[in-house]
Protein backbone atom coordinates (compact mmCIF):
# COMPACT_ATOMS: atom_id res chain seq x y z
CA UNK A 1 0.00 0.00 0.00
CA UNK A 2 1.44 3.08 -1.24
CA UNK A 3 0.90 5.78 1.57
CA UNK A 4 -0.37 3.27 4.74
CA UNK A 5 0.12 -0.40 5.69
CA UNK A 6 -3.29 -2.44 6.72
CA UNK A 7 -2.76 -1.97 10.46
CA UNK A 8 -3.14 2.14 9.44
CA UNK A 9 -5.76 1.86 7.44
CA UNK A 10 -7.60 -0.26 9.61
CA UNK A 11 -6.67 2.42 12.81
CA UNK A 12 -7.92 5.02 10.17
CA UNK A 13 -11.21 3.53 9.41
CA UNK A 14 -12.21 2.67 12.90
CA UNK A 15 -11.26 6.24 13.97
CA UNK A 16 -13.73 7.78 11.22
CA UNK A 17 -15.99 5.56 12.53
CA UNK A 18 -15.57 6.90 16.06
CA UNK A 19 -15.92 10.48 15.10
CA UNK A 20 -19.10 9.93 13.66
CA UNK A 21 -21.87 11.99 15.09
CA UNK A 22 -24.84 9.20 15.99
CA UNK A 23 -27.19 12.42 16.59
CA UNK A 24 -26.23 13.10 12.36
CA UNK A 25 -28.57 10.50 11.27
CA UNK A 26 -31.37 8.79 12.33
CA UNK A 27 -29.83 5.49 11.43
CA UNK A 28 -26.12 5.19 11.97
CA UNK A 29 -23.98 3.00 9.70
CA UNK A 30 -22.66 -0.42 10.95
CA UNK A 31 -19.53 -0.44 11.35
CA UNK A 32 -16.80 -1.82 8.20
CA UNK A 33 -16.30 -5.76 8.13
CA UNK A 34 -12.76 -5.31 7.48
CA UNK A 35 -10.71 -8.79 6.54
CA UNK A 36 -6.86 -8.97 6.66
CA UNK A 37 -5.61 -10.90 3.31
CA UNK A 38 -2.34 -11.13 4.16
CA UNK A 39 1.14 -12.89 4.07
CA UNK A 40 1.85 -12.39 7.29
CA UNK A 41 1.74 -15.08 9.61
CA UNK A 42 3.15 -14.39 12.61
CA UNK A 43 1.35 -14.00 15.86
CA UNK A 44 2.69 -10.83 16.56
CA UNK A 45 1.04 -9.44 13.26
CA UNK A 46 -2.21 -11.46 14.39
CA UNK A 47 -2.02 -9.77 17.55
CA UNK A 48 -1.19 -6.54 15.86
CA UNK A 49 -3.70 -6.80 13.50
CA UNK A 50 -7.06 -7.39 16.20
CA UNK A 51 -6.04 -4.71 18.20
CA UNK A 52 -6.06 -2.22 15.22
CA UNK A 53 -9.90 -3.22 14.84
CA UNK A 54 -9.68 -6.17 12.30
CA UNK A 55 -12.55 -8.33 11.59
CA UNK A 56 -10.56 -11.31 10.24
CA UNK A 57 -7.43 -12.02 10.00
CA UNK A 58 -6.67 -14.60 6.88
CA UNK A 59 -3.08 -15.22 5.89
CA UNK A 60 -2.68 -16.30 2.00
CA UNK A 61 -2.92 -18.20 0.55
CA UNK A 62 -6.34 -18.51 0.48
CA UNK A 63 -9.04 -20.17 -1.88
CA UNK A 64 -11.79 -18.36 -3.56
CA UNK A 65 -13.89 -21.08 -2.40
CA UNK A 66 -12.88 -20.23 1.44
CA UNK A 67 -13.52 -16.50 0.17
CA UNK A 68 -17.01 -16.97 -0.96
CA UNK A 69 -17.96 -18.97 1.63
CA UNK A 70 -17.08 -16.24 4.19
CA UNK A 71 -18.94 -13.65 2.09
CA UNK A 72 -21.77 -15.75 2.12
CA UNK A 73 -21.69 -16.23 5.99
CA UNK A 74 -21.94 -12.63 6.46
CA UNK A 75 -24.69 -11.63 4.17
CA UNK A 76 -26.52 -14.47 5.51
CA UNK A 77 -26.26 -13.52 9.06
CA UNK A 78 -27.14 -9.66 7.80
CA UNK A 79 -23.57 -7.97 7.43
CA UNK A 80 -23.03 -9.27 11.86
CA UNK A 81 -19.21 -8.61 12.33
CA UNK A 82 -17.59 -11.65 13.14
CA UNK A 83 -15.28 -10.14 16.29
CA UNK A 84 -11.82 -11.67 16.67
CA UNK A 85 -12.15 -14.75 14.03
CA UNK A 86 -9.26 -15.98 12.06
CA UNK A 87 -9.05 -17.70 8.95
CA UNK A 88 -6.11 -19.75 7.47
CA UNK A 89 -6.07 -21.37 4.66
CA UNK A 90 -4.23 -24.36 5.86
CA UNK A 91 -6.87 -24.79 8.91
CA UNK A 92 -3.49 -24.06 11.12
CA UNK A 93 -4.07 -21.82 14.00
CA UNK A 94 -2.43 -18.93 15.30
CA UNK A 95 -3.65 -18.54 18.48
CA UNK A 96 -7.14 -16.92 19.61
CA UNK A 97 -9.85 -16.43 17.05
CA UNK A 98 -11.71 -18.62 14.45
CA UNK A 99 -10.71 -21.01 11.69
CA UNK A 100 -13.63 -21.13 8.81
CA UNK A 101 -14.22 -24.39 9.43
CA UNK A 102 -15.27 -23.08 12.92
CA UNK A 103 -18.12 -20.53 11.74
CA UNK A 104 -21.70 -21.36 11.18
CA UNK A 105 -22.85 -22.07 7.72
CA UNK A 106 -24.71 -19.12 5.35
CA UNK A 107 -28.35 -20.77 5.47
CA UNK A 108 -30.15 -20.79 2.20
Amino acid sequence: MPVMNGFEATRAIRDLEKSRDPSASLQAPKAAMIVALTGLASGRDHGEAFACGVDLYMTKPVSFKEVGRLLDNWEAHGGLNVSSAQVSSSSSALGGGKGMEELPEAEG
